[in-house]
C-alpha cells in the first residue's frame, strides 16, 4: 500500500499540473478584460499566498528568516520566479500559447545544461539523447513564419532559462 503521504503529493501535483494547463487560456481572458502580464502574475501570486500559509501552518513550519536567507529569497523570488512568470505571460501576446509553452518547458533542458556548466555534471548518453529529443520536439511544434514574433520566441525562451537558474539557485 503506497504511503498516504505519497498520495497526498501526487494529488497535489496533479492540481498543479491542471491549474498550470489552463493558464494559457486564462490569461487569454483577462488580456480581452484589458489585464496584462503584470496583472496576471501579481494576482496569480497573491492568490498563492493564503494556500501556502495555511499548508505551512498545518505543517509546523516557522517563517522567521535571518537577513541572509531574506536576501536570497527576495533575490530568487524576484530576480528569477516572478521574471520567468511575466516573460512567459507577455510572450502569450507575441505567439500562441501553446508554442509558448512549449518553448518555456524546455526548462528541464536547459537546467541540465547549467547543471553541466556550473556543477561539471556528467551528461552520459541517455541524457544526451533525451535533450537532443526534447530540442527537436520544441523544433518542430515551432510555428515559424509570418505570424510568428521574434520578441515572443525570445521571451518564451527566456522564461525558460530563468526558471532553469531558479532551479539550479545563484
Amino acid at each position: 500500500m503506497a504511503d498516504p503521504g505519497s498520495k497526498r503529493g501526487m494529488v497535489f501535483s496533479a492540481a498543479s499540473a491542471v491549474l498550470f494547463g489552463v493558464t494559457p487560456a486564462v490569461a487569454s481572458r483577462i488580456y480581452s478584460m484589458g489585464g496584462n502580464a503584470v496583472t496576471l502574475t501579481f494576482y496569480r501570486n497573491l492568490m498563492a499566498v493564503p494556500v501556502l500559509l495555511a499548508l505551512l501552518g498545518l505543517e509546523g513550519v516557522s517563517l522567521r528568516l535571518t537577513r541572509r536567507e531574506a536576501g536570497l529569497l527576495l533575490l530568487m523570488g524576484a530576480g528569477f520566479r516572478v521574471t520567468t512568470t511575466l516573460m512567459l505571460y507577455q510572450s502569450y501576446l507575441y505567439i500562441p500559447t501553446g508554442m509558448a509553452t512549449t518553448l518555456h518547458f524546455l526548462y528541464p533542458a536547459l537546467t541540465a545544461l547549467l547543471c553541466r556548466a556550473r556543477f561539471r555534471e556528467r551528461l552520459g548518453p541517455w541524457k544526451l539523447f533525451a535533450l537532443g529529443l526534447s530540442g527537436l520536439g520544441a523544433l518542430c511544434l515551432l510555428e515559424l513564419g509570418a505570424g510568428t514574433d521574434p520578441r515572443g520566441v525570445l521571451l518564451a525562451s527566456s522564461s525558460a532559462l530563468t526558471y532553469a537558474c531558479y532551479l539550479i539557485r545563484p
